[in-house]
């Protein structure tokens, strides 16, 4: 199956569980660039989650500077995103985890 063009990605997606169509973020090519497929399906949580906007949850999503791009690791910066949509990060980090905890845990389907 090829997955050159967004259809084909999201038929190969959809085929291992996960959410498709893909969530659409302007500034993510999840073509070319396997991290901004991940940054997408994390930002697309987050926005759930928090109920705040897109630009904010994938602004929140960003790689640590201490690690190796390559190893696809990814963060939640608490602070800037709980600046975004207006709470304490204290508040923010409670309310993320009741929910993700509602959730059964993490998921990204």
């Amino acid at each position: 199956m090829s997955t050159i063009d967004r259809a084909g990605l999201e038929a190969h997606l959809c085929s291992l569980g996960l959410k498709t169509p893909i969530p659409h973020f302007a500034d993510l090519d999840v073509l070319t660039d396997p991290l901004d497929l991940a940054k997408t399906y994390l930002a697309d949580q987050v926005q759930e989650i928090v109920q705040g906007g897109a630009d904010h949850a994938l602004s929140a999503v960003q790689l640590p500077a201490t690690v190796d791009p390559l190893g696809g690791d990814l963060t939640i910066i608490l602070p800037k995103l709980a600046r975004e949509v207006g709470l304490g990060v204290d508040e923010l980090r409670d309310s993320i985890i009741s929910k993700v905890r509602l959730m059964g845990g993490t998921r990204l389907h």
